[in-house]
């Protein structure tokens, strides 16, 4: 009984110490946000972003902290080990947190299990971009085109090792191939910003990313069109997949602030209340949109939902399309 006894003590001595340094958030130190890419793409276009609003906010410096590599695994992996005391944050999107431990035998992490899902920031939808090579100009025409010569054209995307799985753009680019029955091989980057600029080149004839947007105006790349469920107000002239002909590829994205399981509440509820501020900002909201996003805060139960929906739809392209794991 008295082992019991000390045993107890010593769990309410580690609860109430814990409560404290709650409280005591964020005053003992800098903040690390890592963001589990390479920079310049759209992950890090709303880590620094965030960024900026929550050191504002809570009066403390914040480093954005680009760890990148196995399509947002390793930055992932390092963020789950980490103390669950607030000093290091992760800003991640579904394509680290669901898709990487599908394909990725070295993601050996669960986005609810692993972590305290904090905030989400944005939903992701998706520009449908292709190289001035390939003969299309509406969707119909980029589907006539691939059908038309199987296994010509390659598609670029973020992605992982020899088998490139990983991403958002490699699992709707693989799910639309699977739909329509298309022959294209896929291209692995090192984040989107790489396979952006081998689009721009011509070294990739297509890419399904957020990204693509950037490049309104360059005559090198044509924008298709953009799965939103509605035009968005900064590119009123790009049509929806839906008013293309495709109403079903509407697979969407998301981005999001995550802690290390056992995150204690008080500091969740710190950074989920700013969240909510950040994203009804009318420049926030705007910059977003011009990445192809689209300012959102869902926290707490709503956010561990969206991911609990995704991990089930994404298992099934997955299955479906027979993306394979990476060894």
């Amino acid at each position: 009984m008295r082992l019991r006894s000390i045993g107890l003590a010593f769990l309410a001595g580690i609860v109430l110490a814990t409560a404290a340094h709650a409280q005591d958030w964020p005053k003992q130190r800098q903040i690390t946000l890592v963001s589990p890419y390479p920079p310049g793409g759209t992950n890090d276009i709303v880590a620094r972003l965030f960024a900026d609003k929550l050191a504002a906010s809570i009066g403390q410096s914040i480093v954005v902290e680009n760890r990148a590599g196995s399509a947002g695994a390793i930055g992932t992996k390092y963020v789950s080990q980490a103390a669950p005391d607030g000093y290091t944050l992760l800003s991640s999107n579904n394509g680290a947190m669901i898709i990487q431990p599908l394909v990725n035998q070295h993601a050996t992490y669960d986005p609810l299990k692993d972590f305290t899902p904090v905030t989400q920031l944005a939903g992701s939808f998706l520009a449908i971009g292709v190289h001035k090579s390939l003969p299309a100009t509406t969707v119909k025409e980029f589907v006539a085109a691939l059908k038309a010569s199987p296994g010509k054209y390659f598609y670029g995307s973020s992605g992982a090792g020899s088998s490139g799985a990983g991403s958002f753009g490699h699992f709707n680019g693989e799910f639309f191939k699977a739909t329509h029955g298309l022959d294209a091989t896929h291209v692995p980057f090192r984040g989107s910003a790489a396979a952006l600029t081998d689009l721009i080149r011509g070294e990739v004839h297509f890419m399904m990313d957020p990204l693509v947007l950037s490049q309104v105006g360059n005559d090198a790349v044509r924008i298709l069109a953009v799965t939103n469920p509605a035009r968005i107000a900064s590119y009123p002239d790009i049509p929806t997949i839906a008013e293309s002909g495709f109403p079903d590829f509407n697979l969407e994205g998301w981005f999001g602030v995550f802690g290390p399981a056992g995150l204690p509440k008080e500091i969740t509820d710190k950074i989920a209340a700013i969240a909510a501020e950040f994203v009804r900002d009318p420049d926030v909201q705007k910059k977003f949109e011009t990445a192809g996003i689209v300012a959102s805060a869902k926290s707490g139960k709503d956010f561990a939902d969206l991911i609990a929906s995704g991990k089930k739809i994404f298992s099934d392209i997955q299955k479906s399309a027979k993306i394979v794991v990476q060894q």
